[in-house]
């Protein structure tokens, strides 16, 4: 049952790690910034630009290096996840073949003179 619980978890958080990043990036073009009119109208500027500036890459290059990195860190970030659980199951099976035993009482051994 813990076991099963623990997974869904895992999967959930996964899901959702995932996910929101992807929806952010949809909603992007809704949240790009307008221009203000007082700047474009202002004498200062001499050189007027054609094409809009944007905070996204501009050619497909860029975009598939942005994917690349995307997916090696999430595949990074899930081997260390395996690596952690095995850990976690290692640990629980070395302690559940040797439960802690408590220290005997001391029988006036060399440690325990003042001497």
């Amino acid at each position: 049952m813990r076991n099963a619980r623990s997974h869904g978890v895992i999967a959930a958080g996964l899901a959702l790690a995932i996910l929101v990043p992807l929806l952010a990036g949809a909603a992007r073009p809704g949240l790009a910034p307008k221009p203000d009119p007082q700047v474009e109208a202002s004498p200062a500027k001499a050189k007027v630009r054609t094409e809009p500036l944007s905070p996204a890459p501009s050619s497909l290059k860029e975009r598939s290096g942005i994917v690349v990195f995307l997916v090696f860190m999430w595949f990074s970030i899930a081997v260390l996840l395996y690596v952690l659980r095995l850990k976690k199951r290692e640990a629980d099976r070395v302690t559940s073949l040797h439960p802690p035993v408590s220290s005997p009482p001391s029988r006036g051994g060399p440690s325990s003179h003042g001497s």
